[in-house]
């Protein structure tokens, strides 16, 4: 859902493709097993239960010979009618335009805010310069992925933050993302497969820019930013 999401710039010009994988044959086995599975809800209506898969035809063959689909006539027939009649129509298409659109500003929004210097209205009016990176700003979707200095911990920033009730602000820390993560890993490990050290995910966090109004969304940036110099000037 979320590759949808993430489908356009303002300009239209950058695509990204789906890896839904391709079947294959290597001395008679079939290769190309990847699976994704996608919902209408999040790019049509909340409301609406139905999803569609990206799968090697030989899978969706199988998945469409299941006793449970044959003896059904297919999961939520209704539902299902209800969304092919907004593809046919162009209803979906146009509700996903407007989705990708507005996704993209608020992204675009939030990076400009968590980069910006931000003016503190004290008494002797300051200017605190973020300490916030953006490793790769998003096109869209629900989530950015920032960095904090690496002497910084998410998890103990985000006790700070929620001890503070003039900040008002959250998010969740890079440690609860991390994939490989275990119990005996030291901070100087390195994943063999993505030559991520284990402390990499400790000094970054995910932010949810989706679910705010744009007031709202600049706001919490701003705050954030002031946060994390208090945070750090401790």
């Amino acid at each position: 859902v979320l590759n949808q999401l993430y489908a356009r710039r303002l300009d239209d010009t950058v695509t990204p493709h789906r890896s839904s994988g391709t079947r294959k044959r290597n001395e008679g086995r079939r290769l190309g097993c990847c699976v994704s599975v996608s919902s209408f809800t999040k790019i049509f209506a909340p409301g609406v239960r139905c999803g569609w898969i990206h799968a090697p035809h030989f899978i969706i063959a199988s998945l469409k010979n299941h006793a449970y689909i044959q003896s059904q006539g297919g999961c939520c027939p209704f539902i299902g009618e209800v969304i092919y009649m907004a593809l046919k129509s162009g209803l979906l298409q146009s509700r996903l335009d407007k989705l990708c659109h507005s996704y993209c500003q608020r992204a675009k929004i939030l990076t400009n805010t968590l980069l910006q210097k931000t003016h503190l209205a004290t008494s002797n009016e300051t200017t605190t310069v973020s300490h916030i990176r953006i490793l790769k700003e998003p096109l869209g979707g629900y989530f950015m992925w920032i960095q904090f200095p690496n002497y910084v911990s998410s998890t103990a920033f985000l006790e700070f933050c929620r001890s503070k009730d003039e900040y008002g602000v959250t998010f969740m820390p890079g440690a609860q993302c991390d994939p490989f993560s275990t119990d005996d890993a030291r901070a100087d490990d390195v994943d063999e497969l993505s030559g991520i050290r284990s402390d990499y995910f400790s000094s970054c966090a995910r932010l949810c820019f989706a679910d705010l109004e744009i007031e709202d969304l600049i706001e919490g940036g701003k705050r954030l930013v002031i946060a994390l110099q208090e945070y750090i000037e401790i």
